[in-house]
């Protein structure tokens, strides 16, 4: 990432990179349990031993929810910094940005085409059979070249989907469940995101009082997906204070169990919230009920602050620290962005492909653990290959900011989007 947090020590700056990789797996987890095993995503007539599951903190395994929001905190503590070294010419930092995140989503489109020709449609029957009402409902792209050309090259980053509200661009944002690679609707939030991690840094130089306005800005921001940035960038520049006063960057265990509970009871609860037979949270009733001047509630806002302490308490514990520099963690950390772009079509495709062959001869649970587990194989052996694009994608935006290349470690491995 960059000395101003890790000093001299790669293995501090790893551990990040390794978050980023735990939140990609939780991605594909919940998607694959989703369309596979619904009973332990979705509540309504699933059995007693579901709900118990769903609202345990073994749900954190599987919340992609929450992954997608931790995602975001990292990158406004990344971009801060990259930014901050690259305040002098802030036009060619977001040409790089915008290179960065293009390259990997246009490509994960170009892989999901052939996916879609010979698996497309196969999903919704895979749906009837788990009882997956979510699989029957996504991966419906119209067809025609032209359509894939707009999905690939304008709708993630610039056009946006439904779910990257407020700020999809109207009358051009379609439908998240008509994209060929569903998960790219959090690259237009990225790049709106780098957009405001950039000014932010900016404006710092410039602005005394900056806790201030900050806090101001939250006010604005509390209610959506960018008061994930604001929390990266803030915790950016408490961390610059930290080693300024010599202080280490990590905090008391007491301090890390407290943030890591409070931020699971947040995510887990929230799913009951979701359902008017159990109720809102009080925490979810308070903020999207307040009438303040602020963007609007997103779909998750109890989450978005869960992930926020599940973030601070990963990322600032010293044990957790050590933990997730181990070979396994950072190989995942390698694979995150990759994983998160390439397992779409495969478990749509490929998945339900394997589902509806198997399930006469295994039965639907066994069919769809068969799926279910391919579908992970799959992911991961796709991944790896894959990773040479993100790596092309990162060699390229160095070059885009016309400047030296950075050490080794430093941000362009951990800013990716996922």
């Amino acid at each position: 990432m960059t000395q101003d947090f890790a000093g001299s020590d790669s293995g501090r700056l790893t551990h990040l990179e390794s978050i980023r990789g735990l939140a990609a797996l939780q991605v594909l987890l919940l998607h694959v349990f989703s369309a596979f095993f619904p009973a332990v995503v979705f509540l309504g007539t699933e059995p007693a031993w579901a709900r118990i599951l769903h609202g345990s903190p073994l749900f954190l395994l599987w919340d992609g929810y929450s992954a997608v929001y931790i995602f975001f905190v990292l990158s406004g503590l990344v971009l801060t910094f990259a930014f901050q070294r690259q305040a002098d010419r802030p036009l060619a930092a977001l040409r790089a940005r915008v290179v960065r995140l293009f390259i990997p989503a246009f490509c994960a489109c170009l892989l999901a085409a052939p996916f879609a020709l010979a698996f497309g449609g196969l999903q919704q029957e895979a749906g009837r059979l788990t009882g997956s009402n979510w699989l029957t409902h996504v991966w419906s792209p119209p067809a025609g070249l032209a359509y894939w050309l707009k999905d690939a090259a304008l709708d993630p980053l610039f056009l946006g989907y439904d779910s990257s509200y407020p700020f999809a661009a109207p009358g051009f944002a379609e439908s998240v469940r008509h994209a060929y690679v569903a998960p790219l609707w959090s690259l237009s939030v990225e790049l709106q995101g780098s957009v405001l991690v950039l000014g932010l840094v900016l404006a710092s130089r410039k602005v005394k009082f900056w806790p201030l306005w900050l806090s101001a800005l939250a006010v604005l921001m509390f209610r959506s997906h960018f008061i994930c940035f604001l929390a990266g960038h803030a915790l950016a520049l408490a961390l610059q204070a930290r080693r300024k006063a010599g202080r280490a960057p990590y905090l008391p265990s007491t301090a890390v169990i407290a943030l890591l509970t409070l931020g699971g009871l947040l995510c887990v609860q929230e799913e009951f919230g979701r359902y008017p037979e159990f109720g809102r949270f009080a925490v979810t009733s308070a903020l999207c009920d307040l009438s303040l001047f602020s963007l609007p509630c997103q779909a998750f806002p109890q989450k978005i602050y869960g992930a926020i302490f599940i973030f601070v308490g990963l990322a600032c514990s010293a044990p957790l620290s050590r933990l997730l520099t181990k070979p396994a963690f950072v190989a995942l950390g390698r694979l995150s962005f990759p994983i998160y772009l390439v397992h779409w079509p495969i478990l749509m495709g490929l998945g339900s492909f394997v589902l509806i062959a198997l399930a006469p001869k295994l039965g639907v649970a066994g069919a769809g653990l068969a799926a279910g587990l391919l579908t992970v194989a799959a992911t991961f052996a796709l991944a790896r290959p894959f990773s040479r694009i993100d790596a092309w994608a990162v060699a390229l935006s160095r070059r885009c900011r016309a400047a030296p290349a950075p050490k080794t470690g430093e941000e362009p491995q951990l800013a990716s989007a996922a």
